[in-house]
């Protein structure tokens, strides 16, 4: 029996050691030539994942193929990669180092150091078990039997923290190699979240061993930076090593480079530090205040200023010096503190110092630039210029598929379910267009998928769709009367009238005045739901547009109620808005903009019951902001639903979704459509109206030259704010009035701020609430 027949049969019984024992036997030839049957007789298995046969296999091909990166890419197999099955791991790792023995130390070594280089660090963040723990212990073996260098790869290291108990790193043979390596590596702080048997291990080493090593690499981890959920792990290591002021002296320089840029509960732990710094000089105490005190964490900035009124009374100029990065602070309060500072510091600044102040100060707020000149002598007012809102610019054009080869790989790439409605447009125009221009080669594709009786495009094509015995949402319905006449229209017409031209959704009329001529020419009817669609999407300055309906809020809720339809006939849709638990969700509400492109209170006043329902639960929060978005692109009134629908985009959970309905009403600012009193009004009506998530969206609004919009909203919104008497305020509400004050229109009536701001006490809320009313005086 020759080797390669020993082989499968050993795959064939999972054998790895009867395997192993015809492979010590055989000649290097036999061996070679066992080697090229591997790949093939693999492809043949047809299998998937990990199998039984995989100990042998895996055993065969580190044994049998004759260059070393061969090895490495056989071995780290996702397919074949060994599960020990009641085999121990050390067994079959020690099997495979017999076999490699009388092979060359540096041709192993380079086999070691080529399956480190494979091991992908997603990989091991995603696996973290028997996975590849075969394969990073095999390249360690290699590496111990080689006397090489351990490899510095990342996913190496990665490996090593995975698999590694750190109770005995004082034996382990890749300590002095791995250690400082922790610190180097990007994905070792997601690897070890939450791992506290590696932090008692460094913790408790710190106290005989490697202390400066850890102290060290901690503050270099930190300097490099990183999202904050990769530096978890090294903040709460280094928060339990508890430096001593004397390595924090020896480390001053870089613990003040640490400040302005690491997170915040890295701030925490090395501001004190810093502060304790015996006889830290002028330089170093400047930059380190002045990296605190621009940061935007508030309660970072107050001790940042705490720390510089108390080096004020020794050493003013630096104190002073430093004070300044503070006056680019957005928030009132911190405004007042730092100014106050610098009044209770001023006859103590040298001249320089002085006009170092005043040339910060120019860009105060008048309120506090008049303070800072009675102080200081007098400040020039600095450009005061509002910014500018950006100009509209009219959406891109329709994405289209442009020949056959883009249109098979667009059909082979439709998944299972239903894609996104813009999708399903561009696939339907493309497979109408090329049907009736080349009806052979576009058979082939249609014959193909409709073989595949999972694949959603298969189903339309041959009119097997899933429907529940639910209702659809009305636009919904619309949609799938569209779906439903594709396959009558596939080959018969030569284009859909209803394609759009524009992502919005619209249809350019010249094009469909030639679609339309190419019918008549023809002598074709165009498909009913596909004319209706097409006429829908006309823009509203076209002819024959229908009017909208009107909605309105009712006082305390924030879904929208049909009030009155448009004439029968006129629009396809004049039901009431329906939420989830009336009809079912077939998956395309997010295309819903994209079927009355120039109704868009329509599909907004639709939407909004779904938002409340999804965009807490799901990823569709994101989808509803884009949604926003185009929205803002799109034609018709902006009322109540489309207020109501931002409303809920502005407090959506995910930030990426937040910005998306910030930047609609950026859109709407610039195109002047935007109604901040009906933004406000749909704000105060929300279960939750969420004024810390309202409010830095809404200074966004400001700060991108729509002040005045975002002065309506908040002072429609805050009546429905106030607290009562004795009750804590909402968080965020402080810096919701605090927006109001810095884009106050003098004069505006604000119900109940009176009253707030009369409350006494020393609360933030009446400190905000009496600045508003200051400057609405």
């Amino acid at each position: 029996m020759s080797l390669w027949d020993e082989i499968r049969a050993a795959v064939a019984r999972g054998d790895a050691q009867r395997a192993g024992a015809a492979i010590r036997a055989a000649s290097p030839a036999e061996r070679k030539a066992a080697g090229a049957e591997l790949a093939p007789f693999l492809r043949g298995l047809a299998r998937e994942g990990v199998f039984d046969e995989a100990a042998p296999l895996h055993v065969a091909g580190a044994a049998c193929l004759p260059g070393a990166a061969a090895v490495a890419q056989w071995v780290t197999r996702r397919e074949i990669r060994f599960r020990s099955g009641g085999r121990p791991l050390e067994l079959h790792t020690a099997l495979i180092l017999e076999l490699l023995a009388d092979r060359p130390v540096e041709w192993r070594a380079d086999v070691a150091a080529r399956i480190a280089a494979r091991l992908r660090p997603a990989d091991l963040l995603n696996w973290r078990g028997d996975g590849l723990k075969p394969t990073w212990h095999l390249a360690a073996a290699l590496v111990r039997d080689t006397g090489a260098p351990a490899p510095a790869d990342e996913g190496f290291v990665l490996g090593w923290a995975a698999f590694t108990d750190p109770r005995h790193l004082a034996g382990d043979p890749f300590r002095e190699a791995m250690l400082p390596l922790l610190f180097e590596h990007e994905s070792v702080g997601r690897l070890l979240e939450g791992d506290m048997v590696w932090h008692r291990a460094l913790t408790h080493r710190s106290r005989r061993a490697d202390r400066a090593l850890l102290v060290d690499g901690c503050v270099s981890r930190f300097l490099r930076g990183g999202e904050p959920r990769d530096l978890r792990w090294f903040t709460r290591l280094f928060e339990a090593l508890a430096m001593t002021p004397d390595e924090a002296a020896a480390r001053a320089r870089d613990l003040v480079a640490v400040l302005p840029g690491a997170p915040g509960p890295v701030v925490d732990l090395v501001l004190p530090l810093v502060r304790g710094v015996p006889g830290l000089d002028d330089a170093a105490f400047t930059g380190a205040a002045e990296g605190v005190l621009f940061r935007s964490e508030k309660k970072i900035v107050r001790a940042g200023l705490a720390w510089v009124a108390k080096e004020a009374r020794t050493r003013p100029d630096a104190a002073l010096t430093a004070l300044t990065a503070a006056f680019r602070q957005d928030s009132l309060d911190l405004l007042d503190r730092a100014v106050a500072i610098a009044e209770q510091h001023a006859e103590a600044a040298s001249p320089e110092t002085r006009r170092a102040v005043r040339d910060a100060a120019t860009a105060l707020p008048a309120a506090f630039r008049d303070r800072i000149a009675a102080a200081f002598g007098a400040v020039e007012a600095g450009p005061e210029a509002p910014a500018a809102l950006p100009a509209w610019a009219p959406p891109g054009p329709f994405p289209v598929i442009g020949s056959l080869a883009e249109l098979e790989e667009a059909m082979d790439g439709v998944p299972h379910w239903a894609p996104a409605v813009a999708d399903q447009e561009r696939l339907f125009d493309g497979l109408v267009r090329f049907a009736y221009e080349h009806p052979e080669e576009v058979g082939k594709l249609v014959n193909r998928v409709t073989a595949d009786t999972g694949n959603w495009l298969g189903g339309v094509l041959t009119g097997v769709r899933y429907r529940t015995h639910l209702p659809l949402p009305p636009l919904s319905e619309f949609w799938q009367r569209r779906v439903a006449e594709l396959p009558w229209l596939v080959g018969r017409v030569p284009v859909l009238l209803a394609t759009p031209t524009s992502v919005t959704g619209h249809v350019d009329p010249d094009v469909l005045a030639e679609r339309l001529a190419r019918y008549e020419a023809a002598g074709l009817e165009p498909g009913p739901a596909d004319l209706e669609g097409a006429l829908l999407r006309r823009p509203r300055t076209a002819p024959g547009v229908p009017g909208d309906p009107v909605f309105r809020v009712p006082p305390g809720s924030h879904l929208p109620e049909l009030v009155t339809a448009v004439p029968e006939g006129g629009l396809p849709f004049t039901a009431p808005p329906r939420g989830p638990d009336e009809v079912d969700d077939d998956g395309d509400m997010e295309g819903w903009h994209l079927l009355v492109p120039s109704h868009r209170e329509i599909a907004a006043a639709h939407l909004v019951p779904w938002m409340k329902e999804y965009a807490e639960t799901w990823v569709f929060d994101v989808h509803f902001g884009e949604v926003l978005l185009t929205l803002a692109d799109a034609d018709g009134p902006v009322g109540p639903a489309m207020a109501a629908a931002l409303a809920r985009g502005l407090v959506f959970d995910r930030r990426e979704a937040r910005a998306h309905a910030t930047s609609a009403l950026i859109v709407l600012a610039s195109r002047g459509q935007l109604d901040g009193t009906l933004l406000g009004t749909a704000l105060a009506g929300l279960p939750e109206p969420r004024p810390n998530r309202v409010a830095p969206c809404l200074a966004d609004l400001a700060a991108a030259g729509a002040p005045g919009e975002a002065f309506a909203a908040i002072t429609t919104m805050l009546p429905a704010l106030w607290p009562a008497p004795g009750t804590r305020a909402a968080a965020g509400l402080p810096d919701l009035i605090a927006l109001a004050t810095t884009t106050a229109v003098p004069g505006t009536p604000v119900p109940g701020l009176a009253e707030v701001a009369a409350r006494g006490g020393s609360s933030r809320l009446v400190r905000e609430a009496a600045r508003l009313q200051e400057a609405l005086a």
